[in-house]
């Protein structure tokens, strides 16, 4: 679905980004993991186009520079850490913004816009106003956007979440990655920034952990955050634990 070559990002002649080569399949959550500054926003931004580069970001085989602006907003969407709307749309007027390169009719995309809604648990919030509500249920209304914009892709779609847990309560986490894995089973690839590496233990296929733009470990996430590993990226060393289903922890 996804597959980068000889990524670069550059600012202010400044080295953000360096990647050589990295892949995403439809069907596969990948967390994207490492402190502040490593570059891991930078890499949201180059794959959505957000952001200048050199080499080669390619979806479903074509480079994203060859996509039709319209049909490739069907294929990849973007839910950024935070957003700025101060206008007084209400929240399923907010989510309705997705439909925008969809061909729906008027009942067809009332009953899509309740039907992401209920999916992120954000539906009893449709008639208030956005710009009042808290940071995660504008989130969660950002998330039911982006997954109607996704609603009508042609080919397996692909997802960015940057931080999609940072602003939401312990059960609405929980939620989110649970929604991320369900995703995946219907054909969606999904890249993740997760700063909760429990997170990226028990709902994630596969990990990055970037360092100083480069990508300095990738793989199963058992394998990946090794405590050795932990204590060089993070300049800390966790213990492990067992939960009673056999789940790996950390504290």
């Amino acid at each position: 679905m996804l597959r980068i070559e000889n990524l670069v990002c550059h600012s202010d002649g400044k080295s953000l980004l360096d990647i050589e080569g990295l892949h995403v399949k439809g069907g596969e959550t990948l967390a994207v993991l490492g402190p502040n500054g490593a570059g891991k926003s930078t890499l949201l931004r180059a794959i959505s186009g957000d952001c200048g580069y050199d080499g080669e970001v390619l979806v479903h085989g074509r480079s994203r520079r060859n996509w039709r602006s319209n049909y490739l907003a069907r294929h990849l969407g973007v839910l950024p850490q935070s957003s700025v709307l101060t206008f007084p749309f209400l929240a399923h007027e907010v989510v309705s913004l997705g439909a925008i390169p969809l061909k729906l009719s008027q009942r067809g995309m009332r009953e899509e816009i309740r039907r992401v809604m209920k999916l992120c648990d954000c539906d009893h919030l449709s008639e208030r106003l956005f710009p009042s509500l808290s940071g995660g249920e504008k989130q969660r209304v950002q998330l039911a956007r982006v997954l109607l914009q996704l609603s009508q892709a042609e080919e397996s779609p692909l997802l960015l979440l940057d931080e999609p847990t940072s602003a939401q309560d312990l059960g609405h986490q929980h939620l989110m990655l649970r929604l991320t894995n369900q995703l995946a089973r219907e054909g969606y690839g999904v890249i993740s920034i997760l700063h909760d590496l429990n997170h990226t233990l028990h709902y994630c296929k596969r990990c990055i952990v970037l360092e100083n733009g480069r990508v300095r470990y990738q793989g199963r996430p058992d394998d990946v955050l090794a405590p050795e590993h932990i204590g060089e990226i993070w300049n800390y060393r966790p213990t492990f634990g067992w939960l009673q289903d056999d789940r790996l922890v950390l504290a």
